[in-house]
């Protein structure tokens, strides 16, 4: 559906040194965009469920993440919920197509067909800018094409070989092509002498979320073909320590879970999401270490946010755990003469903590 009301998105008051000539007409836009994810269901102050996008910090509807996750939840609800609800199915692959044809079309790279940031933070680390193929964004989008691909397959072997007017089989093998391209293009971000993928296509650090496509496209079965996997899995598991030694253990000590991001030397990256930990992701991060055989290593790292959460050693949040917290030993992102102190957190009472379930799980695919 497409809202075309008028909406005005704060980031570019807030941030004007922040935002391209070029992009500004993002921050000043319609509502809803058809064929894009929404951020959100709506606002009970106005008509959830009705009226979507209620979040006005950034305009979700060029944000390059959304429209991928959408496949593989879709995926993991099919599967989770047993064989057998073909409405759903079909309902799901016919919007999976929708979201993934239209951000390949608007924002995709004609040759790799990998959807491109454009230097603001389009995408769920909504400070963090970003520019050209990103590690995160990339490999989420190979891990939606392989699920969009997986629900089409699924959709033939229920004997619906047409859509609508939807050719299954032709897209599942258009998915497939993108893929292969956008898998060799992907390469170009890997770094060699630092042992992961650089965030972008422009800057080597370090981001803990880096492998999140991985992650998400193992925990949902779609690694386990060799040929369809994203990256090699020696990168995986050198990335993996890499990211641990840089972001976990060079981050308070190795006692504070994973920080978001790091230089390539492993220092503060002064970027104001990406000097955060945020608990989901690291819950995240150590469901993928312990998903590739560094079990210690993922246990480590859920063990820092505990000692953070829940420990009475710790920032004690406990049941109102925050999405956000600091080391308060840094120095404050932009503002260097001072320390980050007792401002430490931010967003209590968060969703995306439930990701500790990603690691019980973990563990019980690999005892």
């Amino acid at each position: 559906m497409e809202d075309a009301s008028f909406k005005a998105y704060q980031y570019a008051s807030a941030f004007p040194g922040e935002v391209p000539p070029d992009k500004l007409s993002y921050y000043w836009s319609i509502n809803k965009a058809a064929g894009m994810v929404p951020h959100d269901l709506g606002s009970p102050r106005k008509r959830p469920w009705v009226i979507l996008n209620a979040f006005d910090w950034q305009n979700g509807n060029v944000w390059k993440d959304l429209n991928p996750k959408f496949p593989l939840r879709a995926l993991r609800a099919l599967r989770d919920g047993g064989p057998g609800d073909e409405d759903l199915l079909k309902r799901s692959f016919r919007a999976s197509v929708s979201a993934l044809d239209t951000l390949e079309k608007k924002f995709g790279d004609p040759q790799s067909h990998l959807p491109r940031n454009e230097g603001i933070p389009d995408q769920t680390y909504d400070t963090w800018r970003m520019k050209g193929e990103t590690a995160y964004v990339g490999m989420l989008w190979l891990a939606s094409l392989q699920a969009a691909a997986a629900l089409g397959e699924d959709c033939r072997r229920a004997g619906m070989e047409s859509l609508d007017g939807l050719p299954v089989g032709e897209i599942v093998a258009r998915y497939r092509s993108w893929f292969e391209a956008g898998r060799t293009a992907l390469q170009t971000l890997w770094n060699e002498s630092s042992g992961c993928f650089n965030i972008d296509a422009e800057t080597d650090d370090i981001m803990t979320d880096q492998l999140f496509g991985v992650w998400y496209a193992a925990m949902v079965g779609l690694e386990n073909d060799e040929a369809g996997r994203i990256v090699p899995p020696s990168q995986v598991r050198r990335a993996l320590r890499t990211v641990f030694e840089k972001n976990v253990l060079g981050f308070g000590n190795g006692r504070l879970g994973a920080v978001n991001g790091r230089t390539a030397a492993g220092t503060q990256l002064f970027s104001q999401q990406g000097d955060e930990v945020w608990v989901g992701t690291a819950y995240a991060f150590a469901s993928n270490l312990i998903l590739h055989g560094l079990r210690d290593e993922g246990l480590q790292t859920a063990w820092g946010v505990y000692h953070v959460v829940y420990s009475p050693y710790g920032q004690g949040y406990f049941f109102k755990t925050p999405e956000a917290y600091l080391n308060p030993a840094e120095l404050v992102w932009n503002d260097r003469s001072r320390t980050y102190g007792d401002r430490l957190f931010r967003a209590m009472k968060y969703m995306r903590p439930g990701a500790v379930w990603a690691v019980y799980e973990a563990l019980l695919k690999t005892r």
